[in-house]
């Protein structure tokens, strides 16, 4: 037979030649298929995967468009069953963010999922691609951009070839060592009487001062201080010294309690000492350790007998020929915790250091400048982005002003100038001058018409808009990348504030979905959940990020996991990788991600709900940029909620919180930090070791139960108990291990306890060498007067015998006196990204959830 006389046989060639060959995924998915294509037309049907041979149909152009068909369909024909729009690969660029709204939802049954066609990466772009770049004469680049001339277009970002460019600033930006070099540091204004101190009276802890005794002889030592801590501890009398040039310490004594250890300051005449005239190392210590804290405001030391304070203040008191003053504040060294406060400390005017005069008084200021500066004011717990508004020589003075001005500005807060043509003068540093429209670059590398610059137009990229009685649901975005989108002041990253804009958000929607998505050079949060519930932020990759990665706002039952979320903060600094905030944001799981390299929290819980699940996460370098932080930190101002929610199973490591005082590095953290009065939390089989203050931290919460985790190498206490405003109690800390070789680790501190404050209970401590007393807990100093008072009775003093802590190997020897107290070996095989292969249903099948952990209700 001629086969081709066969009409079926030509018809069916004639297809297969022209029709493309769909891959697998395509073909097996269920119901209407659209697709969207860089090579499509909005004027086409979007139901071919690419154009016919005439251009006639084809793919159409835009997710929008995409969008507007399947409403078209369902005025048609509603229901009209599940819909896949795939998109093809290439640049998609979203100069508006593209709204889904009730009418776009689908149902569990029959979800509508935007879909990455398979193999090829579609990304959508929230800027737009920059060309006709002149070459100008010093290796710079430059180009006029009406849109900015004309006030219609500005913006804070610009990327290079894929990468975020630094803004011209001064000093300029070190790579080598970001979060520490390549700053300023705010100086001591004149005739200022300079800020107090609150110490915490810990033995060992000391400032020192650099002072200049006029002449030699015998000088009366004068203490202005504060403290009611003799309200504890008896008399401050011989707790307290001072050492010059580091002789015996000299005993102070005359020291009653004042009242407050914040506003009934005094002066006192507490010793006397023999001195020779010259530059002298003074240092304040405490000899003995005093819970609590005390207020020092400053130190004089006077050769003359009848010398009296009098009414003086502290700004009035200047050295003499026969006065060596100091304020407390100028100390040049430190051992042990502190804050500032009170003082002539000002939130929009701080000074200079002299040696940066000749930069700071010489460039033009305008109205575009900002400083971006770490205030020690507020626990320096963020960075503020404010306007410059004047440079004063004759005050050595700094004016700033916005809404960002919140924390008081102390001496040496560190900061950086930016945005000023004149300091465009390092590769990779760019300047735009909104008055003539013109955008200058140094490139980095040889510049051609292929370097792709992008800058940002767009805020959001996609929303999803529902109402809390007509919520949108079940839409479902999958394998598409995410880039280009600006930080900005609206965004509310504020002070404590939290950022409150995404390149993705969500308003009331339930059963939604992302998966297996990218978000890279993100000015925004990636995604921002608020209210609705059932929705999955599944398996993406969030990575380089001006301010956060995830938030959930009064939204339940959401699960997000399985996400690697990297190298955020590069703006502001006070963000979370995870941040759950709200009362209704209740059963949420969060679980299996992989999160590090971030300015401030891995998962941070802001005044959240109850029973939500912090499972299995590894969460590494953390709190990069802050202090007074957390790995997984809890804030929670109401003391009478109890949260019933569990931190189980984690790994935490190198949480680092990062200061300053001047150029001298200081840290505060905690792996986990159960902050304020959050109460209620089960915090249990978690591994946290390396972090520069401590391990677990509970500051005044109630009913916490601490049981079975690895606590490991602290610098300073690895747990701590503090029991806030005397708030805690019902606290459990049983089946623990608390182990660190570092020199002066304690294991455990508490402040004051009494008998319903906490109950431990059969826990395992090991300090190495350490010489200190391991336990120093409401003035009891040891395991065995720890023992006495009636805790821990069944305590050991033992190496746990752990495989290899050096290299993270926390898996306990067969033969370790760990089990003989109730330890149970943790199984950490599953913590962090599972197989992605796992967590992929089949494509075009039926959707099936991932089903949140459900939480035994046993367990609270």
């Amino acid at each position: 037979m001629n086969i081709f006389k066969s009409s079926k046989f030509i018809t069916a060639v004639i297809i297969y030649l022209i029709i493309p060959q769909f891959p697998a995924d395509v073909q097996a998915a269920q119901g209407i298929q659209l697709y969207v294509s860089t090579q499509g037309n909005d004027q086409w049907s979007g139901r071919l995967a690419a154009p016919n041979a005439s251009l006639s149909d084809g793919p159409v152009a835009s997710i929008t468009k995409a969008r507007d068909l399947i409403r078209g369909l369902k005025c048609e024909n509603d229901p009209i069953g599940p819909v896949t729009v795939w998109i093809r690969g290439g640049t998609y660029y979203v100069n508006r963010a593209i709204q889904f709204l009730r009418q776009d939802s689908g149902t569990q049954d029959a979800p509508i999922v935007y879909r990455a066609y398979p193999g090829e990466t579609p990304m959508m772009v929230g800027g737009r691609r920059i060309t006709g770049f002149t070459n100008l004469k010093n290796g710079w680049v430059s180009v006029t951009l009406p849109e900015v001339k004309n006030g219609d277009w500005f913006f804070r970002q610009l990327f290079v070839d894929g990468q975020r460019q630094i803004r011209a600033r001064y000093p300029n930006f070190d790579p080598s060592d970001p979060h520490r070099a390549g700053f300023l540091y705010t100086a001591r204004c004149p005739k200022s009487a300079g800020r107090k101190i609150g110490m915490l009276g810990a033995d060992g802890n000391w400032f020192e001062y650099n002072i200049l005794i006029p002449k030699t002889g015998t000088y009366q030592v004068w203490v202005n201080y504060a403290h009611k801590l003799a309200e504890r501890v008896g008399a401050m009398d011989d707790r307290v010294a001072l050492s010059i040039d580091g002789s015996a310490p000299i005993p102070l004594s005359g020291l009653p309690v004042t009242g407050d250890w914040k506003t009934k300051f005094e002066w006192r005449l507490s010793a006397s000492t023999t001195l020779t005239a010259g530059r002298r190392r003074l240092r304040w210590l405490f000899l003995k350790n005093t819970t609590g804290v005390m207020g020092l405001g400053a130190l004089l030391l006077s050769s003359d007998s009848k010398w009296r304070p009098g009414d003086l203040s502290l700004a009035a008191i200047q050295d003499s020929t026969q006065n060596a003053f100091v304020h407390a504040e100028s100390f040049e060294d430190f051992n042990g915790s502190f804050f500032l406060f009170d003082g002539p400390s000002n939130r929009h005017i701080f000074c200079y250091d002299p040696g940066d005069a000749q930069v700071i008084e010489d460039f033009s200021v305008n109205s575009e400048e900002e400083v971006h500066i770490f205030p020690s004011g507020d626990c320096r717990a963020y960075n503020e982005i404010v306007r410059l508004d004047k440079v004063d020589p004759s005050k050595q003075s700094i004016r700033i002003s916005g809404e960002g001005c919140t924390a008081d500005i102390g001496i040496g807060d560190r900061y950086h100038l930016e945005n000023s043509y004149e300091f465009l003068d390092a590769p990779g540093e760019w300047f735009l001058d909104k008055s003539s429209g013109k955008l200058f670059y140094y490139p980095i590398k040889a510049f051609s018409a292929a370097t792709e610059v992008i800058a940002p137009v767009n805020a959001r990229l996609l929303e999803f808009i529902g109402s809390i009685k007509e919520p949108i649901g079940h839409i479902q975005i999958e394998g598409l990348l995410f880039s280009g989108s600006d930080p900005s002041s609206d965004d509310e990253c504020i002070g404590f504030k939290i950022c409150r804009n995404a390149m993705i958000v969500f308003t009331n929607a339930v059963g939604c979905r992302v998966e297996s998505c990218t978000f890279r050079n993100i000015g925004k949060n990636a995604m921002y959940i608020e209210g609705g519930k059932n929705n999955s932020i599944i398996g993406n990759t969030i990575v380089q990020g001006a301010e956060g990665g995830i938030v959930l706002e009064d939204s339940w039952a959401n699960t997000i996991s399985d996400n690697h979320i990297s190298n955020l903060g590069a703006v502001y600094k006070n963000i979370g990788a995870i941040t759950l905030t709200g009362r209704q944001c209740s059963q949420n799981t969060i679980q299996h991600n992989e999160i590090h390299d971030i300015s401030r929290y891995g998962i941070t819980l802001k005044q959240a709900g109850q029973l939500n699940a912090i499972l299995c996460n590894r969460i590494s370098t953390t709190n990069t940029e802050t202090y007074d932080t957390g790995a997984i930190e809890v804030t929670q101002s109401d003391a009478i909620i109890s949260s019933n929610s569990i931190i189980r199973n984690n790994i935490l490591t190198d949480t680092i919180g990062y200061s300053h005082n001047g150029k001298r590095a200081i840290f505060s953290s905690w792996g986990i930090y159960l902050d304020s009065f959050a109460s209620g939390y089960t915090v249990e089989n978690n591994l946290v070791y390396g972090s520069a203050h401590g391990a677990m931290f509970i500051q005044g919460g109630k009913n916490n139960r601490i049981r079975n985790n690895i606590f490991a190498e602290a610098n300073d206490a690895v747990v701590f108990i503090a029991n806030f405003k005397g708030a805690s109690s019902g606290l459990l800390f049983e089946n623990n291990i608390v182990y660190s070789t570092r020199s002066n680790s304690k294991l455990l501190t508490t402040n004051q306890l009494s008998e319903n404050t906490l109950r431990a209970e059969n826990n395992l401590y090991y300090a190495g060498d350490n010489t200190i007393a391991i336990i120093q807990a409401s003035g009891i100093g040891g395991l065995e007067a720890w023992k006495k008072n009636g805790y821990d009775q069944n305590a050991l003093l033992s190496d746990p015998m752990f495989i290899n802590p050096a290299k993270g190997d926390f898996s306990l020897a067969e033969n370790s006196k760990a089990f003989s107290i109730g330890f149970a070996e943790i199984d950490f095989s599953s913590v962090g990204i599972r197989p992605h292969a796992l967590l992929m249903k089949p494509r075009g099948l039926k959707v099936v959830n991932i089903v949140p952990v459900t939480i035994p209700s046993s367990l609270f």
